[in-house]
Formats: structure tokens, sequence, C-alpha cells
């Protein structure tokens, strides 16, 4: 099965196995920040969500406030924030690494280390209104 044609495939729901395919050596820090934002200190939810126009992308929330967005790439994955304008400032003030500081926020993740950014800038997104 080709796991990329499967994220499009608005039938196949990206279960477990589909996205150990998808992400090979990377499914372990995915499954790492998941169970992260997934546990109830954080209080945050996530769903794989099917979109016409970019496939299944899994959605995290804080209450109905979407936090960020995360969608599967070849052998990776990428998270992405939308900062409002008015909170754009306070991003630059985060600990996180220069390359996630660029609004609107994208970060390819590439290692386990960068588990802590997304957190913080989940953390950020989470109390700004």
């Amino acid at each position: 099965m080709n796991t990329e044609l499967s994220l499009r495939d608005k039938d196949v729901y990206p279960s477990e196995e589909i996205l150990q395919n998808a992400l090979g050596k990377k499914y372990s820090t995915y499954k790492e920040l998941i169970d992260k934002v997934s546990d109830p200190g954080c209080g945050l939810a996530h769903e794989w969500r099917y979109y016409r126009d970019g496939g299944w992308l899994c959605k995290v929330t804080f209450k109905k406030k979407t936090i960020f967005w995360l969608s599967l790439r070849e052998k990776s994955f990428q998270v992405r924030f939308y900062i409002l304008a008015k909170n754009r400032d306070g991003v630059s003030d985060l600990p996180i690494g220069e390359k996630g500081k660029h609004v609107p926020l994208k970060i390819q993740v590439s290692n386990k280390k960068q588990i802590k950014d997304v957190l913080e800038i989940a953390k950020y997104q989470k109390a700004v209104k």
C-alpha cells in the first residue's frame, strides 16, 4: 500500500500501522509528541480529520481553540502554528530554537529535541487570547 496515497484517501483512516509505515524511524518522535500532547497535564486533545484540499491532518486543540496542525511528509512530519498578529511579538521571547521563530510557524520535526519547542509554542498558543 502506498502510504502517501493513503493519507490522501478519505476512506483510509491514518491508523497506527499506516503512520508507522509513513514515518519509518520518525514514528517514535511522532508517538512521543502525541503522548505528551495527550497527557492530562497538558490539557490538549488531538484528532485526525480528512480535508478535501489537504488529505488527513492531525488537529491539536485546547477546548475549542486550534493550537497546531500536524501533517505528514515523506518519512517525517511538520507542525504548523498560526499565531495571531497581536501575539507574534511574544513568540520571539520563547525559549525555542531560532528556526522556529518565523510566523506563521512551521517546524519540520526531524528529531525528538524539537518536541520541547513544539510543546513550548503550544503552551504559549494555549495561553494567549
